[in-house]
């Protein structure tokens, strides 16, 4: 790919511009792009890649947020279910005692 070829040939070059022993042009590359020229292609493809990564932090947060959220209420569900089987019996207890009183009086 021709970006790979770009990053060979600008991973050396000095910030302030080509070196003496640098070759002029990189095969496969138009002639017109100057070193100063495949640095900004370089940067420009590093940004892509930073954000690229933000996003995918991004969502990851996202989805444990929403992992979160969802133990959450599943435990409310469980909690709430709990909260009924206690109601049942409980009211089982009661009609129960309602019935043994009945039967005392």
């Amino acid at each position: 790919m021709w970006l790979n070829r770009i990053r060979r040939s600008t991973r050396d070059l000095p910030k302030d511009g080509p070196s003496q022993n640098a070759p002029p042009s990189t095969p496969g590359l138009p002639i017109s792009l100057l070193p100063s020229d495949r640095r900004a292609i370089f940067e420009q493809e590093n940004l892509l890649y930073e954000l690229k990564f933000v996003k995918r932090a991004r969502a990851h947060k996202n989805f444990c947020v929403a992992k979160r959220r969802l133990a959450w209420f599943r435990s409310q569900q469980d909690e709430l279910t709990h909260l009924e089987a206690t109601l049942k019996r409980l009211t089982a207890d009661t009609s129960r005692e309602e019935a043994r009183l009945l039967e005392i009086r």
